[in-house]
């Protein structure tokens, strides 16, 4: 008896930042893959052409986030810094 699908899955640690923009930006160039393939369908054309605009949106959001979180360990350093 083989063990299911779930109990062979890895549990995995939550990736930081950078990992999820390497991701997000992975997924954005497969998309563009796909839309770009000669032999692709109109209807994977329009899947891709729509992930496309979602992908951009949340890797836009993943680096927005990045730069607030850089601005607010600065901040917080240099609280530290002036609290001592």
């Amino acid at each position: 008896m083989s063990d299911s699908p779930d109990k062979r899955r890895r549990i995995r640690k939550p990736g930081g930042v950078e990992a999820l923009k390497k991701k997000v930006y992975q997924a954005l160039l497969t998309c563009e893959d796909i839309l770009l393939m000669d032999d692709s369908t109109i209807e994977q054309r329009i899947r891709a052409s729509n992930a496309i605009g979602q992908i951009a949106n949340s890797y836009r959001r993943v680096l927005e986030t990045d730069e607030l979180e850089k601005r607010v360990e600065a901040l917080e350093e240099l609280a530290e810094r002036r609290n001592r």
